[in-house]
């Protein structure tokens, strides 16, 4: 099977497959599917509690690890 089309037209083609193979990499969310932890999903709900309430202190990213204790 043969596409009659120009070499701009092909380039265009081209050009949007990558295009859009660039932005699903992009956009892809490499954490879907999983499950969280049920510490981390307490952590998330108590902050947002908080800044509602706009009580939410700023913590350094190194306090934030260590009270989810990530690594």
């Amino acid at each position: 099977m043969y596409l009659n089309v120009s070499k701009e037209e092909l380039k265009e083609l081209i050009k949007e497959s990558v295009r859009e193979a660039l932005m699903e990499i992009i956009l892809s969310d490499p954490d879907e599917g999983l499950q969280l932890r049920e510490e981390i999903k307490e952590y998330l709900l108590n902050s947002y509690k908080l800044l509602e309430e706009g009580k939410l202190p700023l913590i350094s990213e190194e306090e934030a690890k260590k009270a989810l204790e990530i690594e």
